[in-house]
């Protein structure tokens, strides 16, 4: 019997990982959470059903690590481009049209995970989204510093903003609506907040 060395093992755990993930993401497009189950995630990722138990005890913990992997690309893609971008004002642009962009191309992003999971494991869920937020008050605190946006309580700001963001979700993750329209609809609402006159001939 051949040996199984600690780095073959780990990369086997990483690709039975990636692919539970990756057909827990498509099946809850397809079917939204509501219609999941670990034998479906199992059967679609080509993987025995008592296999998945050894990597995720429930759907609440895979759910947990698929967000976890999904804003974490995310987040890389909306920090490289704000660091690329001048000016608070367009760093918060950018923000909200990533935002919104990535609602545009995840279906599942309009299903609503509060009545999903319950109400104790949507703090666990909303928790996955704290790099986001983090963006957002850095770029509020940014802008007050600088002047742009006027003195208001970052945390709560940042909230707002987020908040705004989020008010399309629905309707741009199912196509109801195009995400640049959305995004320069919140943008505008975003930056009156924030004090920042909006000069609609532009």
């Amino acid at each position: 019997m051949p040996r199984i060395t600690e780095s073959t093992l780990g990369e086997h755990r990483r690709r039975v990982e990636t692919a539970l993930l990756d057909a827990w993401g498509e099946l809850m497009r397809e079917r939204g959470l509501d219609g999941l189950s670990l034998a479906l995630v199992a059967e679609r990722a080509g993987i025995a059903r008592n296999t998945v138990y050894g990597y995720f005890p429930d759907k609440h913990q895979l759910l947990l690590a698929y967000l976890d992997r999904e804003v974490t690309r995310f987040m890389e893609q909306l920090t490289e481009a704000i660091d690329a971008t001048v000016g608070t004002e367009e760093r918060l642009r950018v923000l909200v049209q990533e935002m919104l962009r990535y609602f545009a191309g995840n279906r599942s992003a309009g299903y609503d995970l509060a009545s999903s999971v319950g109400p104790e494991a949507f703090v666990d869920v909303m928790r996955r989204f704290d790099p986001v937020r983090r963006m957002t008050n850095r770029i509020v605190r940014e802008g007050m510093h600088e002047g742009v946006f006027r003195v208001l309580d970052p945390d709560v700001a940042a909230e707002l903003v987020g908040t705004t963001m989020g008010a399309f979700r629905v309707a741009v993750s199912q196509g109801r609506m195009e995400s640049d329209d959305a995004a320069e609809q919140t943008l505008e609402f975003i930056l009156r907040g924030l004090g920042v006159a909006v000069d609609r001939n532009d």
